[in-house]
């Protein structure tokens, strides 16, 4: 299978970006330690998380689709437990467990991809 990249933008309530970075940078340190696992055993190879402002910029490789890794994170705990913290944090309410369509940006340029004379959304 070939590998996808995706890239997430979601905006957060300005007062709770603190919470939201604190969360993800100590998350090995408490009871969320299990999501990064989590993830990886939902498909998604690589996360990263970036904050600008007040938005969440997530970029996830995957050989999945998006909507798959998410159905699948959603059935463990520590995606439950994460979820009830950080959802209220969102300015639109956003899930990342399959109970929704997962939006993602539009890939309209790769280097590497157009170099070698092919172009795909991934």
């Amino acid at each position: 299978m070939a590998k996808k990249r995706y890239m997430m933008v979601n905006e957060l309530k300005p007062e709770h970006v603190e919470d939201y970075k604190r969360l993800h940078k100590t998350c090995m340190e408490t009871k969320f330690n299990g999501q990064p696992q989590a993830m990886w055993d939902s498909g998604a190879t690589e996360t990263l998380v970036y904050i600008y402002k007040n938005f969440s910029i997530v970029y996830i490789e995957t050989e999945l689709e998006l909507d798959e890794v998410f159905e699948r994170l959603g059935k463990t705990h520590s995606n439950e437990i994460w979820q009830e913290e950080a959802n209220p944090w969102f300015a639109v309410p956003t899930t990342f467990d399959g109970a929704q369509e997962a939006q993602y940006l539009e890939k309209i340029f790769d280097s590497t991809q157009m170099m070698n004379g092919e172009f795909n959304e991934f």
